[in-house]
């Protein structure tokens, strides 16, 4: 029997070609993991600063090389450090060239696969990767871009709703410092009324006691013209001048009466003039609150209201100081 003799056809030889490629092409990316694998290893052993000048003695690698080979092997191999087969991290990977599987580190490794997938890479050249990886680069740019310029919106949204919401704060705290100062100017128009009526009994009872005093005072002079010209009273053996007992003693009663109440006008005098300079100053006060209210400048307005808090504050520990001292005399004056 005659040997059968297969007549060999250039769609064999090409399918032999193509199956000496694809095992060439697994074995070049198999064994460029493999490389990368023991570059990492070595470069582990070596002291920082001599894993360059061993590659080039060693091996004759670039660091450039070695750096590809290393994220190969990190990227594309398998967990386990088997190559490919069912040990491998991806099944998708196998059909990579080492040039595309170098050319894909370029592309996130959560999107990787996918990218591999929609792009069929298996079916394009070099040259349509490289462009397809800058598209998916120049796509992720754009969505930073855009996530940045979102950001910087939502940032400047919120500055503004913050300088909204200061602006409504210091809106109600003005509000909420008008109607205090509102209160105040009442309270101060109140006290106001009370002092100008006080003052005004004073001013009456100070015009009578000066009416007084005047009645007192001529009375006094009466008398004293009385007392020049004493009463001639003749005894048995002389004739003398005797001052009338009655003239004198109204008269010390009258001075001292006169003295009386030249006191008592001088200390309504004195509560008067207080008066009038209590309500001065409570109302220089309600006249500088009713000018803070007008204040545009924040800085300016609180600067003032400081300034005036001190004053105040100062004035309050002296008043403070002079009621202790007015007690003390209050104290002694009842011991």
């Amino acid at each position: 029997m005659n040997d059968m003799q297969v007549t060999r056809t250039p769609e064999m030889v090409a399918a032999e070609i193509n199956l000496i490629k694809d095992q060439t092409r697994k074995l070049v990316l198999s064994n460029s993991i493999a490389i990368g694998k023991k570059l990492k290893e070595a470069k582990e052993m070596l002291e920082p600063g001599q894993f360059g000048e061993w590659l080039a003695e060693a091996v004759d690698f670039s660091q450039s090389t070695a750096n590809n080979l290393m994220r190969v092997y990190e990227e594309y191999g398998a967990d386990q450090g088997v190559l490919f087969g069912s040990a491998a991290k991806s099944d998708v990977v196998e059909k990579l060239t080492y040039t595309q599987a170098v050319l894909l580190l370029g592309v996130p490794a959560e999107q990787r696969e996918d990218f591999i997938k929609e792009a069929h890479v298996e079916d394009i050249s070099t040259r349509e990767l490289q462009a397809e990886i800058k598209k998916l680069k120049m796509a992720k740019e754009a969505a930073e871009a855009k996530a940045e310029a979102d950001h910087k919106l939502t940032r400047k949204t919120e500055e503004k709703l913050a300088k909204v919401s200061r602006k409504a704060e210091e809106l109600s705290m003005q509000l909420a410092g008008a109607a205090e100062s509102k209160k105040i100017a009442e309270a101060m128009s109140t006290q106001r009324d009370v002092l100008e009526h006080e003052a005004e009994e004073l001013r009456k009872s100070l015009y009578n006691r000066e009416q007084e005093t005047a009645i007192l005072e001529e009375r006094i002079k009466e008398l004293e013209e009385q007392l020049k010209q004493p009463v001639t009273v003749a005894t048995k053996t002389e004739i003398v001048e005797k001052v009338p007992e009655a003239v004198t003693q109204e008269l010390e009663e009258l001075r001292s009466k006169l003295a009386e109440s030249e006191n008592d006008a001088g200390a309504q005098k004195e509560a008067l003039e207080l008066k009038v300079e209590i309500w001065a100053v409570l109302n220089g006060i309600n006249k500088l609150l009713e000018h803070l209210d007008k204040v545009q400048d924040g800085k300016r307005g609180a600067g003032v209201c400081k300034a005036l808090s001190s004053a105040l504050a100062q004035s309050q520990n002296q008043i403070a100081k002079r009621l202790a001292k007015f007690d003390d005399e209050i104290v002694r004056d009842k011991a």
